[in-house]
């Protein structure tokens, strides 16, 4: 489980780790290994996890899925006027 991201998510719903345990149902001392990435959670903990905090459980076992890469085209290469044979 990314550790940084459950963090994360749990900020910015504005919940401390005894708040999200009350409200999932785990352990506060729980949470707090999650967050340290001592330990992996058993599925159960993502699901209750995934439900307070208003995500995919996949999001929340993986990390979330990254943006789409922007991939810019890439210049023409002028031709060498010292090669023969290109246009």
């Amino acid at each position: 489980m990314p550790a940084l991201y459950l963090r994360a998510l749990r900020k910015a719903k504005g919940l401390t780790q005894a708040e999200l345990a009350k409200l999932s149902d785990i352990k506060q001392n729980t949470i707090s290994t999650l967050e340290r990435l001592a330990k992996s959670p058993k599925f159960e903990t993502v699901v209750a996890l995934a439900r307070v905090l208003h995500v995919d459980p996949r999001d929340l076992r993986f990390g979330p899925e990254p943006p789409p890469v922007r991939r810019r085209r890439a210049a023409p290469v002028p031709p060498d006027p010292e090669t023969p044979g290109r246009p």
